[in-house]
């Protein structure tokens, strides 16, 4: 019985000194590659913390909805929310977060495999007669990808959500059209196309908008099955109005197309 309160004291010590809880968690690029030199700030906690050469980093242990910011030149600025347990006697060790490189100009970036793959813009024009016209890409695009997963992209732009709103922009499926018979002043008419047009409804995606303001990312609902699609807006790859990619301007009578293969 004598013995017990030094036992107590020295339980009492050990606790005293043992480290307090804390939360880790790791910053990666879309890749997985560990991101170092991250800066990582969580809200209302007034230290900043930077990733080791895990891409790694620490903070002491706390409760409640907060916003994690992830900052490092070269990349887009992060901001993501976090429900963290009331517990703080916890420790939590799986705050994963992701930031995407910045896009190295304005345009279409897939998430390939293991890099960024440009889409190439590609523009618009007319093939027809003044009754039916086709608007569509002389070309089906360089960038390749297989169809085993949702497609990711980082769109670069300079424009709103809002002015991105008003210029509907779209993904549509592509069919070849070499040629075809069309209607003329003076009867049916066998007209050249040789241009990729729209085919079908357009392709569904999300787009979320990153914390830099002017960058986006766009992610496809479903797998796409195998063929030809690209991006475009104000509906110039659906219309058959000879006259309605007159009115747009030269920036905006484009498309940005990819194949998707098996």
């Amino acid at each position: 019985m004598r013995r017990l309160p030094s036992l107590l004291a020295l339980v009492a010590a050990l606790t005293a000194c043992s480290d307090p809880p804390t939360m880790t968690g790791t910053v990666k690029d879309p890749w997985g590659t560990p991101v170092a030199g991250a800066t990582v700030q969580l809200e209302d906690v007034t230290e900043q913390v930077t990733t080791d050469a895990a891409g790694a980093f620490t903070f002491p242990r706390v409760t409640g909805k907060r916003r994690i910011q992830v900052g490092r030149e070269g990349y887009i600025r992060a901001l993501e929310s976090w429900g963290l347990p009331d517990d703080l006697e916890s420790e939590i060790t799986n705050i994963d977060l992701r930031i995407f490189p910045d896009p190295p100009e304005p345009g279409f970036f897939l998430i390939n495999d293991t890099a960024y793959s440009q889409l190439e813009a590609h523009p618009v024009d007319v093939a027809g007669t003044e009754i039916k016209a086709y608007t569509g890409i002389k070309a089906g695009g360089e960038v390749k990808v297989r169809s085993k997963d949702r497609l990711r992209f980082v769109f670069s732009s300079a424009r709103s959500r809002a002015e991105l709103a008003h210029l509907d922009l779209q993904l549509h499926k592509l069919d070849f059209i070499e040629d075809v018979t069309v209607p003329t002043v003076l009867g049916e008419e066998s007209v050249k196309i040789n241009r990729f047009i729209a085919s079908g409804e357009p392709v569904p995606f999300e787009l979320r908008e990153l914390d830099s303001g002017d960058d986006y990312l766009l992610t496809t609902r479903e797998p796409l099955p195998p063929g030809f699609y690209a991006f475009h807006t104000e509906g110039q790859l659906t219309t058959s109005r000879s006259d309605g990619l007159d009115k747009l301007p030269e920036e905006l009578r484009k498309a940005w197309p990819l194949q998707v293969i098996e």
